[in-house]
């Protein structure tokens, strides 16, 4: 079984935004997904998460509406897994993120992603780096410049 990572929206946007930083290391990721050297998993969050940033990159004018949509269009058909837990465990998730967003100090989103890893026992990948240091008190986390792929 490969080994598995929870990804957060930092890493997977960068499979679409080509200016950012870290896109070479996001696309190993990406390559090693799909060559089944490693497993992603994400939060359904995810899902509406990286569409708000590729709107975001729309509205900074980094890309324009029609790429906007052609990324989108692609990564909704990213065959990612999005797990969603039953009911009592996403009420637990949500619970224990609300509680990391004071005791890490980031957003209750960036949170998510870290009580999903926990809830899981995976290692979470970002490309946050002060979200990967801060994660760290808690889950194995991954910054994507130091990401090694198996």
């Amino acid at each position: 079984m490969p080994p598995r990572f929870v990804v957060d929206s930092s890493v997977v946007l960068k499979f679409y935004l080509h200016d950012e930083d870290l896109v070479d290391r996001a696309h190993e990721v990406l390559q090693a997904y799909a060559e089944g050297r490693i497993e992603l998993l994400a939060p359904f969050v995810l899902l509406y998460e990286v569409p708000g940033s590729i709107r975001k990159a729309v509205l900074k004018k980094r890309i324009s509406w029609a790429q906007a949509h052609t990324l989108v269009g692609a990564f909704i058909t990213l065959p990612l897994p999005f797990v969603t837990p039953d009911p009592t465990t996403s009420r637990q998730v949500v619970t224990r993120a609300f509680d990391l967003s004071e005791q890490l100090n980031r957003s209750f989103y960036d949170a998510v992603f870290v009580a999903f890893a926990e809830m899981l026992d995976v290692p979470f990948l970002t490309a946050d780096g002060p979200l990967a240091r801060s994660a760290a008190a808690v889950v194995d986390a991954v910054f994507l410049e130091a990401f090694r792929l198996p």
